[in-house]
């Protein structure tokens, strides 16, 4: 009785380590990709300085849904806006189905305090 219970305990923890390992395994391409496509807009006339506060979920398609925005500068909103939606995570993404929250700060470098 106490080789069964040793064994099925064993096996419980060797699924868990399993489980465990195999979402470690899973990709988390989000954070690549914001980085990718969001940088100061550097092309536009107005003053692009300032922070915005954005929560968005990812889809089951992998696109970017953005819940809630807000911005010290309003003429941010439009274009985080547009660079997430540029955003596509592969479907198998860990980030899937979650809702994520960021803070992006807009700064010329020329503006950066040391």
């Amino acid at each position: 009785m106490k080789n069964l219970i040793s064994t099925f305990g064993l096996s419980i923890l060797m699924l868990f380590v399993s489980i465990s390992s195999v979402q470690a395994q899973k990709p988390n391409k989000l954070k690549k990709k914001i980085n990718t496509y969001m940088s100061y807009p550097y092309l536009t006339q107005s003053n692009m300085d300032g922070e915005v506060a954005v929560s968005f979920s990812i889809t089951p398609e992998g696109t970017v849904n953005v819940l809630k925005i807000d911005s010290s500068n309003p003429d941010l909103i439009p274009y985080v806006m547009r660079r997430l939606n540029k955003i596509a995570v592969p479907l198998n993404d860990v980030t899937i189905g979650t809702t994520q929250s960021f803070i992006f700060n807009f700064m010329k470098e020329k503006n950066k305090k040391s």
